[in-house]
């Protein structure tokens, strides 16, 4: 069904404008008009949706969807049904757009991503790939074994604040998930990014598939092209997939690859999934050489990003296509998609009301009396139509006729005429109550410290030191995240919850901290972590560093700290509020010292 955009799908959510459209599905950008924040709709194309199998593939994919909780992975908030069948997807809102288009703006202007932005990209996308690598069922905990199998820089999203997220589990394989395949026989995902068993065994492969795709694409980041090369002819391209047809070594050395990077990329791109490198984790680890050589910085990467990306992908201006739809709205003009009156308003229909029928003592067969009833209506039926007679047509009936006719109506007690069935149709409107039910309620939230409001990752505000912020919510569960900068210069504290609205008391955070030092030496080419909930600190030191590594203001609370690289080292720490620490390692173990 083709309708006017903008239009109102519900009436919690407006369609504003189309973003893209492929073989499957169409993107729009739209409006929660309850949450007041903008959305993505992903619809399969209407004309799949008597196809069992892309109806049912498209399902998965937002079932897969539904279970990925990660900031480097696109959000799906709902799946969306209208009464004429289309079925929508309701999306994490990214303003900007692929990895592929913002290339392509910077090669048109001769320019290029630096080293350090790549690698932020790849580091963001391995983060995100990992975590559905290692996602497990909730009910069970067993392994799902994801594997994304279109890992490809048109599926690196990026948006105008230099965020990276990763989109389209579109054709994912999970075990224990039922993926209809929708075109039997067709391999699915980008030739020039696949893995030689992605196309020789589609069934048989896992994550190390993954890992190929993500090592391919940093390959062409860094160089500019493929390393297979290009062609028209798709077939030819996936027999070179297929066969490994490209020398890492020569390319890498003609394309000036970092020395630093030639042992993970070879790693990552053996034929032979045995010989890969065996996690996205573990491909990400040994990149750290390749970063320390450029100096890398996240904030600086991140920083060049957004600069590009803000560039590249104008701001998508929602707003001027919202005014618009409701100001179409007030006039009586906007465009609601049509719903059709079939079965879903059959309880709606007045109710037919009969008198009751008088109790039998004897009832016949049903089979029976619906015999007896065609019978008696055929027989109406002749009389009505069945010809006058010749007695009839002349106007005189014969006089021993008529004296019959007489006398037997003497002698029949005289009969009312038959009644027709009397049927009573109530005709007032459907009662509704006048009370509809509750489906919105208060979250309320105080804050200890002055802190910036993120619900279900959206900005809504800043909160000073004892304000109580409240607001009206949709009943539902939601994602709220604080975060306060307590010293300059310092990343800020961070604090995470789950909320469920109504709440039945506002929800009090607490930015208690204490002043950590973390000291050396630690063992040459080790890293201790310092983690908790909240946020993670990962050190670096060689053995011959003896100074100062880190001192920072933490959230009082429970850590672990563990040593990485060498036997497993681990601690349990407390951090008390209004405290000083000093951690030192000594004798292959970590002490806690006063301040």
């Amino acid at each position: 069904m083709a309708t006017e955009i903008p239009f109102a799908l519900d009436e919690q959510f407006v369609i504003l404008r189309r973003i893209k459209a492929g073989g499957f599905g169409i993107v729009y950008a739209g409006w929660d008009e309850e949450l007041n924040l903008p959305v993505a709709l992903k619809e399969i194309h209407p004309e799949l949706l008597n196809q069992k199998a892309a109806l049912a593939a498209f399902q998965v994919e937002a079932q897969l969807i539904a279970r990925l909780d990660h900031p480097g992975i696109c959000r799906l908030y709902t799946l969306r049904r209208t009464p004429d069948g289309r079925l929508f997807m309701i999306l994490e809102f990214i303003e900007g757009g692929d990895l592929r288009q913002l290339q392509q703006w910077l090669r048109e202007r001769d320019r290029n991503l630096s080293p350090m932005a790549i690698l932020y990209i790849i580091r963001q996308v391995g983060e995100a790939l990992h975590y559905a690598h290692d996602l497990t069922d909730p009910t069970t905990g067993a392994p799902l074994h994801l594997v994304h199998r279109d890992i490809a820089p048109s599926n690196f999203m990026i948006s105008r604040r230099g965020a990276v997220k990763l989109i389209d589990f579109g054709i994912a394989r999970v075990r224990g998930m039922l993926r209809p395949e929708t075109m039997g026989g067709i391999i699915k995902g980008r030739p020039q990014y696949m893995s030689p068993e992605q196309i020789h065994s589609p069934d048989k492969i896992d994550r190390r598939s993954d890992i190929y795709s993500l090592a391919v694409s940093l390959t062409e980041m860094l160089a500019g092209h493929s390393p297979y090369g290009e062609s028209s002819n798709e077939y030819e391209l996936l027999e070179r997939v297929r066969a490994g047809r490209f020398d890492l070594a020569a390319f890498l050395r003609e394309n000036r690859i970092a020395p630093e990077l030639h042992a993970p990329l070879k790693a990552a791109l053996s034929l032979k999934p045995q010989d890969r490198t065996a996690s996205t984790k573990k491909f990400l680890a040994e990149l750290e050489p390749f970063a320390h050589a450029i100096g890398y910085n996240d904030n600086r990467a991140r920083a060049e990003l957004e600069e590009a990306a803000s560039e590249a992908f104008p701001a998508a201006n929602l707003s001027i296509d919202l005014e618009k739809f409701r100001a179409a709205r007030e006039r009586g003009e906007a465009v609601t998609l049509e719903i059709p009156r079939g079965k879903a308003f059959k309880e709606e229909q007045a109710q037919v009301l009969q008198p009751p029928s008088p109790p039998r003592k004897k009832k016949l067969p049903a089979l029976v009396l619906a015999v007896a009833g065609v019978c008696l209506a055929l027989l109406a039926i002749f009389l009505l139509t069945r010809p006058p007679t010749s007695e009839k047509m002349s106007g005189a009936p014969s006089v021993e006729k008529a004296k019959s006719t007489s006398s037997a109506a003497r002698d029949q007690p005289m009969q009312s005429a038959p009644k027709e069935t009397v049927v009573v149709v109530e005709s007032r409107p459907i009662e509704k109550p006048l009370v509809p039910p509750k489906t919105t309620g208060q979250m309320e939230i105080v804050s200890q410290a002055q802190a910036k409001l993120f619900i279900d990752g959206i900005e809504a505000g800043t909160l000073l030191p004892g304000e109580v912020f409240r607001n009206e919510k949709k009943v539902g569960s939601y994602a709220v995240l604080l975060k306060s900068s307590v010293r300059p210069g310092e990343p800020p504290l961070v604090r995470a919850y789950r909320v469920q609205v109504p709440t039945e008391r506002p929800l009090e955070v607490d930015f208690a901290t204490a002043v950590v030092r973390l000291l050396g030496p630690l063992p040459s080419g080790a890293r201790a972590t310092l983690a908790s909930l909240d946020p993670t600190i990962r050190l670096e030191a060689g053995g011959d560093r003896l100074e100062l590594l880190i001192e920072r203001t933490m959230l009082a609370g429970v850590y672990a700290i563990q040593l990485e690289g060498q036997s497993d080292t681990r601690t349990q720490i407390t951090f008390e509020k209004g405290r000083s620490y000093r951690i030192k390692f000594e004798n292959n173990a970590f002490s806690l010292l006063p301040g």
